[in-house]
């Protein structure tokens, strides 16, 4: 379990932006669903 700032919730937010023109990064989407 990973303890999650607010942050966290930012950068999540930029990845799923990037994930249209970054299929790697949609390899964090799954991680932070599970939180």
């Amino acid at each position: 379990a990973w303890e999650v700032p607010e942050g966290a919730f930012r950068v999540a937010e930029l990845v799923e932006g990037q994930c249209t023109g970054r299929s790697g990064r949609i390899d964090y989407a799954p991680e932070f669903s599970e939180l």
